[in-house]
């Protein structure tokens, strides 16, 4: 079986975004890498470049592509975001343990 140039790339890219996660989460980070945000960023361009490279054939692809998709998947990600920001607040719920009134 012979796999393409680009999805290699992209495999060797998400093998490298999921070793950076498998360290944060052991508390054994790279130099730099120990806060969640620095790893989120991280994993987030490589995911982006692995995307980019394999899933359309051409990047410029990926902006006209289908609008509707584009729109729902982007608000999907800003709600992810927003979600992940607020369990992570000092004080919020998830950190405290009091989920009630």
């Amino acid at each position: 079986m012979h796999l393409p140039e680009r999805d290699i790339i992209a495999t060797g890219l998400v093998a490298v975004a999921g070793l950076f996660y498998l360290l944060w989460a052991i508390d054994s980070a790279l130099p730099g890498m120990s806060s969640t945000r620095a790893t989120g960023v991280a994993v987030l361009a490589l995911g982006f470049t692995a995307s980019a490279s394999a899933v359309v054939p051409g990047f410029d692809q990926l902006l006209h592509g289908n609008k509707a998709y584009l729109v729902i998947t982007s608000l999907r990600g800003l709600h992810l975001t927003g979600a992940t920001q607020v369990s992570r607040t000092p004080g919020s719920a998830r950190q405290t343990g009091s989920y009630g009134p």
